[in-house]
């Protein structure tokens, strides 16, 4: 009788994408950690979704990144930077002298660092996250909303130590992209909003 094999399952890796641009943000390949303090939220699948994670990132260059040689066997005119970004190339853009500081509104009335991000980025990003998932359907509304606000106070708490990268073309006619923020302090750490991007399976 023929030999039934029994194949092992293969792993699919899952990408993290802006649903507007469709860049990618983040892969289950790095070390993702859910920031405890801001909860989950529960999906149409039941599946449980940190509002946030983060993954450590490290100065390195390219034959280094995910190898993790150490830095005696690096090229020394090789460029180095965030291996996150090594990466995640998509998003090397920083914003932060754009959106994280001082500004002004439509009415030329000035605004505070966090007030400018409110207003010419995260306001308009959650209305487009709102209308992602009306047509998806993939959180209740009521739960993303407050998820959203959460997001926005953990900014405010955090807007000092803050970098904020992204998309180059991060406003675009369809949607606003969502970024990445960077608290680089003893050690390097990326982090990102994570119900409001496409989990796609590779």
């Amino acid at each position: 009788p023929a030999l039934a094999l029994a194949l092992p399952a293969v792993a699919r890796m899952k990408v993290y994408c802006c649903p507007i641009t469709d860049t990618e943000v983040a892969s289950d390949a790095m070390a993702l950690k859910p920031v405890t303090e801001l909860g989950t939220i529960t999906n149409k699948d039941g599946e449980v979704v940190p509002l946030m994670v983060s993954c450590n990132t490290k100065e390195t260059s390219e034959s280094a990144a995910g190898m993790d040689l150490p830095e005696s066997e690096e090229a020394e005119d090789e460029e180095k930077k965030l291996d996150y970004f090594w990466q995640m190339p998509g998003m090397e853009m920083e914003l932060t002298e754009i959106l994280m500081v001082k500004g002004t509104n439509k009415k030329g009335e000035k605004l505070t660092p966090y007030k400018n991000w409110m207003t010419n980025y995260f306001k308009p990003y959650a209305k487009g996250v709102l209308k992602w998932n009306k047509e998806k359907g993939m959180y209740d509304e009521d739960e993303l909303k407050t998820a959203l606000s959460k997001f926005a106070d953990w900014v405010k708490e955090n807007r000092k130590k803050l970098q904020v990268f992204g998309p180059s073309e991060f406003i675009t006619d369809t949607g606003i992209a969502p970024l990445v923020y960077l608290i680089y302090e003893a050690e390097a750490d990326m982090y990102m909003f994570l119900p409001a991007l496409d989990a796609k399976k590779f």
